[in-house]
């Protein structure tokens, strides 16, 4: 616009010559620092993107971690941790006051106690409760820590799916006090038993997640899901909780 008033017309292709020719002889700096958050990148201490070569067979090999703001009334929002197991479809759940490092590793710890099987993986986005004290927790443990590229919530469609189910049926539901304790109580009712009996069905008539833990687990999943749009679901009717 300036050098236009002043007769000069530049077409943006030179412009770019232009600056780079100045960048290369070291007359243009570029900035040290970006104050967009969008273009910065954190250095992760432990996390990594998911190998492509990495395998996910049984139980425990991959758990996918997301968070979820709840609303019970209004003026009041709650955390929700979910962890769901790709192969089993285990969940741990978890609702806090805020989604903190601190909540995250509290969290971990209830995935590695409640889940029946040994955890390998978990998969996080990059949220900031997910680094620091989340990382270290991790790296303690001896659980490999995989972070999703931005804005890629698909890759983690296990746990995106679980969210809308206890969304749907527990959270617009409940009839629990709007509270932490009152609604953890209520949602921890929502996890599988720890040890229910072999080949155990839910009252929608469908195996429940432990059914899945032993041999075979893939072909068990497949044969005992099909039609229905979530294994952990306790009803055909999302209200009927």
């Amino acid at each position: 616009m300036l050098l236009a008033r002043e007769g000069m017309h530049l077409s943006t292709s030179m412009v770019g010559r232009i600056l780079n020719r100045l960048q290369a002889r070291g007359a243009l700096q570029l900035p040290l620092q970006y104050i967009s958050t969008r273009k910065r990148r954190l250095a992760r201490e432990y996390g990594v993107r998911n190998p492509r070569d990495y395998e996910v067979k049984a139980p425990g090999d991959l758990v996918q971690l997301d968070t979820l703001d709840v609303r019970p009334v209004a003026g009041k929002i709650f955390k929700h941790f979910t962890a769901r197991d790709v192969v089993s479809r285990w969940d741990v759940l978890s609702l806090r006051q805020s989604a903190t490092a601190r909540t995250a590793s509290d969290h971990l710890e209830a995935i590695l106690e409640r889940m029946p099987f040994p955890v390998t993986a978990i998969q996080v986005d990059g949220g900031s409760e997910f680094m620091a004290g989340f990382e270290q927790s991790c790296r303690t443990k001896g659980v490999r820590l995989f972070v999703l590229p931005p804005r890629s919530p698909k890759l983690n469609s296990c746990g995106e799916r679980a969210q809308r189910t206890h969304s749907e049926e527990f959270y617009e539901c409940t009839s629990a006090d709007a509270t932490v304790p009152a609604l953890s109580e209520e949602l921890r009712r929502r996890e599988p038993p720890s040890s229910p009996s072999p080949g155990s069905t839910n009252p929608a008539g469908v195996a429940q997640p432990a059914s899945f833990t032993g041999g075979g687990v893939t072909k068990v999943l497949d044969e005992q899901i099909v039609g229905q749009t979530d294994p952990l679901s306790t009803s055909t009717s999302p209200c009927m909780i």
